[in-house]
């Protein structure tokens, strides 16, 4: 660690107090006061050259306030017409209007200001008094600074709560949302679609922060069940197939593959575990889940067709995809899988992939997702099992083929020495009736 970094580390690591920023704001509201005092106290030299400070400043402040004051200013024109004038022109002044801001500062402004404004009606405002209620804390229960929120709110789903000794903000369990119906303008339909976060609450800034929703707050939720598509062609947020990869079941060998982001270079490690894992009694069709995310595969003539996708993607549009890649695959390189050795042999095939993760993805075409609606009516009865099972389960079977092949071995020792346990018990049996009836002949007879 280097040198005088101790406070930064201990900041990391436990934080700052809880009045930290409200003490920070009184401080700086503060310093102009205390600048005051100290310029009226100084003498010399020093008040001169501090004074020259302090008036630089505040020339370079006005003229800032003064900019922002001004939007559109009109200033009289210096340029004058060559040639005489009409009488009734010359009292008039040639006035042209003076930007004083540039466009580029003032697009960027509007860009911020307006980034999610939406033509809402004016809604009346939320008093804290009417969203936040009052907690007292303490041994005695005289401390009030804990505020409990009494409105509907949302909180994403990686929230940890703080020490409850510490907490200011108590947002139950009861008022926190995680679904709201959305309706959209053309379809005129509602859908319930989970909210991914809280944009902008028109009552205050720390309503957005605390994730509170009122009449006329801005959220932002995730439609990767709808699969929208914009005018560009670009597939709106979390509606892509995140990784897709074929392989060949019998020895894993991947035969295609198409990555979507740089990033998954984990699950496409996954994908290939998964892969060396398959086998003739694998099912035909099933959902694993890993982190956030779900592998789709479906196992057609010798060829697992994979694919990544978001917790919330459709499982219908998944196995459709799935369904799409097998049957054009099986056309193209169907005489040729058994006889490819090298890794990624089909690699061209990613082009029909992206083709079909924009065909697959646009709602426009609603004939085409209702016929993928009526052939994948049992999509529902497809099993989903954890990826850590699954790959437990391979290991598993292994250890079982293996202990199987040893068991005939095993049984047939075990029956040899079976019959020489047979033999023994019958030889003991027997010496032990003729030792019997040798003695009864030597004592009765002998």
């Amino acid at each position: 660690m280097p040198q005088n970094e101790h406070i930064e580390q201990h900041i990391r690591r436990h934080g700052r107090r809880l009045n930290y920023l409200e003490k920070k704001r009184k401080k700086e509201g503060r310093a102009a006061h205390d600048r005051s005092k100290k310029a009226k106290k100084m003498i010399g030299l020093k008040a001169k050259l501090y004074n020259k400070e302090r008036r630089k400043e505040k020339i370079e402040m006005k003229k800032k306030i003064l900019m922002h004051e001004k939007r559109d200013t009109k200033q009289k024109a210096e340029e004058t017409q060559e040639g005489a004038m009409p009488h009734y022109l010359l009292d008039r002044e040639n006035q042209q209007r003076a930007k004083v801001l540039s466009n580029m500062v003032k697009q960027k402004r509007k860009e911020k200001a307006g980034k999610w404004d939406v033509p809402l009606p004016k809604v009346r405002a939320q008093a804290e008094a009417e969203v936040f209620k009052m907690m007292t804390s303490g041994k005695r229960k005289k401390k009030a600074w804990k505020r409990m929120v009494t409105k509907v709110c949302f909180v994403p789903e990686d929230f940890t709560r703080k020490n409850p000794k510490y907490e200011r903000f108590i947002r139950p369990m009861a008022m926190r949302f995680k679904k709201a119906h959305v309706t959209h303008p053309e379809l005129k339909a509602t859908f319930c679609l989970p909210i991914i976060g809280v944009k902008k609450n028109p009552s205050s800034p720390m309503f957005t922060s605390l994730g509170v929703i009122t009449k006329g707050t801005v959220l932002e939720v995730n439609i990767s069940e709808l699969g929208l598509v914009t005018q560009g062609g670009k597939v709106v947020w979390g509606k892509m197939v995140q990784l897709t990869m074929i392989a060949r079941t019998s020895d894993g060998l991947p035969l295609t593959a198409s990555l979507q982001d740089e990033n998954l270079t984990d699950y496409q490690t996954r994908a290939k575990q998964i892969f060396r894992k398959l086998n003739h009694a694998s099912a035909p069709k099933l959902a694993i889940e890993h982190n956030n995310m779900i592998f789709y595969y479906q196992i057609d003539k010798g060829v697992c067709y994979l694919c990544l996708c978001e917790r919330n993607f459709s499982k219908k549009l998944a196995f459709a995809y799935l369904d799409d890649l097998q049957s054009e695959f099986y056309v193209q390189y169907g005489n040729r899988i058994d006889k490819v050795t090298r890794p990624y042999h089909f690699i061209e095939f990613d082009t029909y992939i992206q083709k079909a993760k924009k065909s697959i993805l646009d709602t426009r075409n609603h004939s085409a997702l209702k016929n993928v609606a009526n052939e994948l009516q049992d999509v529902q009865k497809i099993m989903v099992a954890n990826l850590d099972e699954v790959l437990a389960r391979g290991t598993s079977l292994d250890v079982i083929q293996s202990k199987s092949s040893n068991l005939l071995s095993y049984s047939q020792q075990y029956r040899d020495e079976a019959k020489q346990l047979n033999r023994k018990s019958n030889l003991i049996k027997v010496g032990g009736a003729l030792t019997f009836i040798l003695w009864i002949v030597w004592y009765f007879i002998l």
